[in-house]
């Protein structure tokens, strides 16, 4: 005997994403984030415990693009950066779970005073409330690929819109 689950609505996931930067006050530091993911999961997904439902759902690899730069520009010199990123959430159940990875490296900027590098990221890691360090590196970089995951979607998951804010915070030093 076949069981179906019938769900009035859908389940969306919206993530927005923010950046917040320390650094300095010599130098401006410019930092922009570019991309959002909304995820639509049709109830045609959930026609059947364990038949033809993912629950896990995973973004373009450069779903959001992370970029900063020191100005004026030759003002890299000896800059070291970390980034921690934790998660805001505005509705979220809290069997859902959102990872993120860094797909590449993006476009380093180095001068003769600075030799760049990035490091971590390259795993999947899961956002939580709590904040973690992500990656680090020197010098300037722009358009750093990042891709999301959300797993442990579930027929047991409530159909509703949930939505959460990633937070990047970016420490500079050296600048």
């Amino acid at each position: 005997m076949k069981t179906l689950l019938h769900i009035g609505s859908v389940i969306i996931l919206i993530l927005s994403l923010s950046v917040y930067a320390f650094s300095q006050p010599v130098t401006a530091l410019y930092v922009t984030v570019t991309g959002s993911w909304t995820l639509n999961v049709p109830s045609v997904d959930l026609t059947e415990a364990g038949n033809n439902y993912a629950g896990t759902y995973t973004s373009a690899a450069n779903q959001m693009l992370l970029s900063f730069t020191a100005h004026p520009p030759g003002h890299n010199k000896n800059i070291t950066w970390s980034i921690d990123v934790h998660r805001q959430d505005a509705t979220w159940d809290p069997s859902i779970q959102l990872w993120v990875r860094r797909t590449g490296n993006g476009t380093a900027f180095s001068s003769n005073h600075c030799t760049p590098s990035i490091n971590g990221g390259l795993s999947y890691q899961q956002i939580t409330a709590t904040t973690s360090p992500f990656l680090s590196g020197t010098c300037q970089y722009s358009d750093i690929p990042m891709q999301y995951e959300i797993r442990n979607v579930s027929v047991l998951t409530p159909a509703q819109n949930y939505s959460t804010q990633v937070v990047y915070t970016v420490t500079i030093t050296g600048l």
